[in-house]
């Protein structure tokens, strides 16, 4: 009975151990000479980090596939808003420099069909800001309206009681 007591301490304090030490990263390790490219040693594909803001459902930076395009990249992290303008996607690439080019990517027409320019594929370091729509605009407006409305009524009616 000892001996299974003692084997059930020793093999819970191995796994204890195994628990400790800290996660590698993601299994995948810089490309040298590329430090902008990633690679996955199980799969043997390259993947670069985006960063990704605005109306999206999980805004932040992603190691993506390369080759990703700009539509993948929303779908990985979660899809656009209620609010979000997919005809005014802004898409700046990161150039070898540090310069930076501005593109303007309309998502909108894609998905309905109408674009016939393919997709920009995401560069290294590249970052893709989708922009809130008019809609947000009207409803914060309106917001501040009521708001504004409930504050002068409750300072009308505490007028009325001191009369």
């Amino acid at each position: 009975m000892t001996k299974v007591v003692l084997a059930a301490g020793l093999l819970l304090l191995a796994s204890q151990a195994l628990w400790a030490q800290p996660p590698a990263d993601s299994g995948r390790s810089a490309v040298p000479g590329k430090e902008e490219y990633f690679l996955d040693p199980a799969t043997q594909k390259l993947f670069i980090e985006v960063h990704l803001w605005g109306e999206v459902a999980r805004p932040g930076i992603y190691r993506v596939a390369l080759g990703t395009n700009v539509l993948e990249l929303l779908s990985q992290a979660g899809g656009p808003t209620e609010f979000s303008n997919l005809s005014k996607v802004k898409l700046t690439h990161k150039g070898p420099s540090g310069s930076s080019r501005l593109q303007t990517v309309d998502i909108a027409a894609f998905t309905d069909g109408k674009g016939s320019a393919p997709l920009p594929i995401l560069g290294p370091g590249d970052l893709v800001t989708v922009p809130r729509n008019v809609r947000y605009a009207w409803e914060s407006t309106i917001k501040l309206v009521g708001d504004v409305v409930i504050v002068a009524n409750l300072i009308f009616l505490i007028s009325q009681i001191k009369k």
